[in-house]
Order: C-alpha cells, then sequence, then structure tokens
C-alpha cells in the first residue's frame, strides 16, 4: 500500500499477484481506501480466501460480481455476505510498501511485433537520422515531446504524413519542444524543416493565458478570475487556485510573469513568499489542449491547500481512482484520487484532474486540493466532447509525455499504425500495454461506471490478411477464454460486465507458440459466407 493508504496502481497489483506462487489464500494487514475493489483483483489471481484482522467471517464481493471468502473459520453456522468495501485504515497506520517508479511500461516491442507481422513487412534498412517519437499509451492522445536537432534554424518537422509542425527552443540548447497527436502505441519519424508552421492562437501576459480553446484569466494575485473552455465559462463562485497553508491563505504580494509564450507551450508563472518559503504556482497551455494545467512547489513546512470556489452547492460530486467511478460524501479528505469532477451535465461543471494521485475534500462547492511540497493537476470541463480525452484517460495522459528515440525506425516505416483500435469503449479504459513471450499484445483494462457493455477490438492483421487471435487471461497468463470474431472477420467482440477488470492478449498471426510460452489456441471459426 501507498503511505496514505490507499491501494498501488492496478498495474502495479496485476504484476504482483502474476509472480506471486500459486495459492488459494492471502493475508492483508490492514484495508486500504477503496477496498471495494479487492474481491475483483484477488479473483484476477485466483485468490479465493483472504485473511485480515478485525474483520468479520463473511464472503465478501466488491463493486463487480466476484466473491472471495474473508477470514474463513471451520466452525461458521451461516455463511454472511458482506458488498461494497470495509473501513479503511487511517494513512499512520499503514505500512508503505515499495512501489515500481514507472508506471508506462515501455510498449516499443508490441509496435515491432505489429510490424514484423503485417503483410507489408520489408526487412530493416538503416535508419535515418532525426528524432522518432512514439506514444506508450493504449490510447489515441496529443501530447508534446523534447527533441534534439543539430539544425539551429530549424523552425518546424515535417511528419511522416506530410504535416508540418511548429517548434519551440528551449533555453539557448539544441533541445526543441513539438506537440503532436498519435493513435495508441503509435510511432512517427520527424524531418527538420526552416519553414515556419501554422500553430495555435496565442494570447499570453500576465494577465491571461489563452490557446484558442481554454482561455484562463488572471487576477493581480496570480488567481484564476474567469476560466473558459470552447468559449463556455466554469461557474467559479470566487477566484480559483487560491493557496494556503495550514488554513492560512497566502497573502502575498504576488509577482506574476511570463516564463513561454508559445507556440508550442505557455507558461505563466505566479510566486510569493510565505512566512514558511517560497511558493510558486505555474499555469500552463499547450497547443491545442483543453485543460489548464497547475503546477505548484512549495519549499516551506506544512499542509499546503489549493482552493477552487465554484456556483455548484447541490450538485452531485463524482469521483474516480483508479478502478471506478462513484458519487462521494462531502466534507471527508478523498485519498487516492485520480480526478473529481463537481457541477451539472453542461460544459460549465469543473473537473479536478490530477497527473498523480492526489487528495482532496469538496464542501459547500469548495474543491480543496491538498499536498505538502509539490502538487501536478489540471483544470478541466466536467462534459466531455467526442474529440476530448474522458477524464480517466486525460489523467494517464498528463502523467507522462511521448517518448522519443532518435534515429530509430521499425524497420524500413518512417511511420507505424495504431497498435490496435477500439470502438465502443465507452466506460472500458484501456490502462497498460506489454508484450508478453509468444503474444503480440497484452492490454489491462478496467469498467469503472458499474456498466456492462460490448466493445469492439480491432487488432491490424498479420500475414495472410487474418486478424489472428484474442483471448482473455487471469494474472498469471492462463487463458480464461477465447473472444469471439466479428461477422466481417476484422476484430473481436469483448464483453465485460459492471466493475469487471480484465486482460486482453492477442496474436497477428495464428500457429504453434514456442515451448512454455502462450498455448496453441485455434482460431475462432469466421462466420458462414466469409473467407480468411
Amino acid at each position: 500500500m501507498r503511505a496514505d493508504g490507499t491501494l498501488p496502481p492496478l498495474t502495479t497489483l496485476v504484476r504482483w499477484m502474476g509472480a506471486l506462487p500459486r495459492t488459494a489464500s492471502a493475508r492483508l494487514r490492514c484495508m486500504p481506501a477503496g477496498n471495494s475493489v479487492l474481491p475483483d483483483l484477488l479473483a484476477l489471481g485466483g485468490i479465493e480466501n483472504l485473511a485480515s484482522p478485525g474483520l468479520p467471517a463473511c464472503t465478501w464481493s466488491g463493486a463487480a460480481s466476484a466473491c472471495v471468502r474473508l477470514n474463513p473459520s471451520a466452525d461458521a453456522r451461516a455463511p454472511v455476505h458482506h458488498r461494497g468495501a470495509f473501513a479503511s485504515a487511517p494513512p499512520s497506520d499503514v505500512v508503505a510498501e515499495p512501489e515500481p517508479a514507472d508506471r508506462v511500461t515501455d510498449a516499443w516491442e508490441i509496435l515491432r511485433a505489429v510490424h514484423e507481422s503485417s503483410p507489408t513487412h520489408r526487412d530493416p534498412v538503416p535508419s535515418p537520422a532525426g528524432p522518432w517519437i512514439w506514444n506508450p499509451f493504449p490510447f489515441p492522445r496529443r501530447a508534446l515531446a523534447t527533441i534534439a536537432l543539430e539544425a539551429p534554424q530549424a523552425r518546424s518537422v515535417i511528419d511522416a504524413y506530410g504535416r508540418r509542425h511548429p517548434l519551440q527552443a528551449l533555453g539557448g540548447s539544441t533541445e526543441r519542444l513539438v506537440g503532436l497527436e498519435l493513435g495508441a502505441l503509435a510511432g512517427c519519424g520527424l524531418t527538420a524543416s526552416d519553414e515556419p508552421a501554422a500553430g495555435a492562437h496565442w494570447d499570453v501576459g500576465p494577465s491571461v493565458i489563452d490557446n484558442g480553446r481554454v482561455r484562463a484569466e488572471l487576477d493581480a494575485d496570480g488567481r484564476v478570475s474567469r476560466l473558459c473552455w470552447d468559449g463556455l465559462f466554469a461557474d467559479l463562485a470566487a477566484p480559483a487556485v487560491r493557496a494556503s497553508v495550514d488554513g492560512v491563505a497566502v497573502a502575498g504580494p504576488w509577482e506574476v510573469r511570463v516564463l513561454e509564450s508559445g507556440p508550442v507551450r505557455a507558461r505563466v508563472r505566479t510566486a510569493a513568499m510565505t512566512a514558511g518559503g517560497r511558493m510558486n504556482i505555474d499555469y500552463v497551455l499547450h497547443e491545442h489542449d483543453d485543460c489548464l494545467r497547475v503546477e505548484v512547489a512549495y519549499d516551506g513546512e506544512g499542509r499546503l491547500e489549493i482552493g477552487h470556489a465554484t456556483e455548484h452547492r447541490a450538485n452531485t460530486l463524482m469521483v474516480a481512482d483508479e478502478l471506478r467511478i462513484a458519487p462521494a460524501a462531502r466534507g471527508e479528505s478523498l485519498r487516492g484520487l485520480r480526478w473529481l469532477a463537481l457541477g451539472d451535465d453542461d460544459a460549465r461543471g469543473l473537473a479536478i484532474v490530477g497527473a498523480t494521485p492526489f487528495t482532496a475534500r469538496v464542501d459547500d462547492g469548495l474543491i480543496t486540493v491538498l499536498a505538502r511540497r509539490q502538487l501536478s493537476y489540471a483544470l478541466a470541463a466536467k462534459h466531455r466532447s467526442p474529440r476530448t480525452l474522458p477524464l480517466s484517460l486525460l489523467a494517464q495522459s498528463l502523467e507522462s509525455p511521448h517518448r522519443v528515440r532518435t534515429g530509430q525506425t521499425l524497420g524500413s516505416a518512417p511511420t507505424s499504425a495504431s497498435a490496435f483500435r477500439f470502438a465502443n469503449l465507452r466506460s472500458l479504459v484501456p490502462l497498460w500495454a506489454q508484450k508478453p513471450r509468444d503474444w503480440d499484445g497484452e492490454l489491462l483494462l478496467s469498467e469503472q461506471a458499474l456498466a456492462r457493455g460490448r466493445a469492439l477490438f480491432l487488432p491490424p492483421p498479420g500475414q495472410g490478411g487474418r486478424v489472428g487471435i484474442a483471448v482473455t487471461v487471469d494474472a498469471r497468463g492462463t487463458v480464461v477464454r477465447t473472444l469471439p470474431m466479428t461477422p466481417e472477420g476484422d476484430g473481436f467482440h469483448l464483453d465485460y460486465g459492471p466493475g469487471e477488470i480484465l486482460i486482453l492478449r492477442w496474436r497477428l498471426s495464428v500457429g504453434g507458440a514456442a515451448a512454455g510460452g502462450a498455448p496453441d489456441i485455434a482460431p475462432p471459426a469466421l462466420p458462414p459466407g466469409r473467407r480468411g
């Protein structure tokens, strides 16, 4: 568990379960916050019995349908069923366990597998000079990357599709900042150019930061007095991003200055000295982005509180941790959040989205984010349009930039198409990708809105134009079920239940697996009248 009493990331838990010896029982010293997901996680690892001191003997089911026997006793007369969460231990009673620092698995090998299985695959050729940028997340997104260019006069780069992107110099170095959009686990090579490129419509100064989509107006103390997305203003009751330490507002005076003004990224810094130390609050906008990033750094002691007063005093508060979206009670400190949203279903509601899990409290329309020394989050619209990332995926995207591999391509390809596509994902969220032995890829997915549905998984065709095989497995890689193929033979149906956690594996070409690897699974038959 984390030191704040919350569960580690789902990706970490699944890795641990896959490495555990096969056993039907486990022991937990104390209950973490958000523990209603534990029955589903334990079922994924094949664990049927759980011992935890101080809790009753019962059959425990969480948010989904999985059950675990809690503190099983041979002399129990009648089975007791408990559904939902148990009271969690306070942070001071929790022993912190080690947690891997890198939450994003390097999925480069999935891209290589896609390329090598493609019908158009050719033998590798020498890689051209220049950066090769790729998206390590299993969903399409737009993000920034820092690249090193030897051409100091370069003003833009051209991607493999012929699109031109502006560059932004970083100090006096040869590094440049570039922003582009890539598909799920997709990559693209870039070529430097000394021609300019069109960018966002910027308006940046000490009192405003605007990229043409998001506009934040700042008051004399550097707080956000007005905030809008695509022309719709958030319902703020008072200036947002109001800083205090141990409940005492930071009075200032505040110094406001522009650090970056585009064309790829803008940054406005507000700074003040407090009784305990210096506080910096940076407002950051990326070109074409739909959220305002807030980065807080404080070098003093005490509890840091950042307040956001809204007009939404009676609306339902929705919160999400790593696994679940649910309504929450007001006035309590909520730990391990990835995002929270308050407001109506229109675009005037406010969402706080964390680059890492955060703690917050909401009372009478006031959203307060709590931290110690550093804090990074984004202000976004609660209502998400079809062209924006859902809040759960936005939280992941904020956590990591694109990855850069200089002078590397996949064989002769200057670009890589998405390693897969999904349709009808709805509340099924892809969290993690990796390439296990003898499979072309693996995805960890979590249904977060307690809904039931069917998604469509579309991998690229392998040799011979077939899409191969797709299965779900448990945490140790044992096949649970083989997914049925679509009538068109171009993908697979993935059924999911409320709160279900799924591990999806696929193979682009069907054939025997190496000894000790994945089982040799026959592909599902195509529907009558269809050919492979």
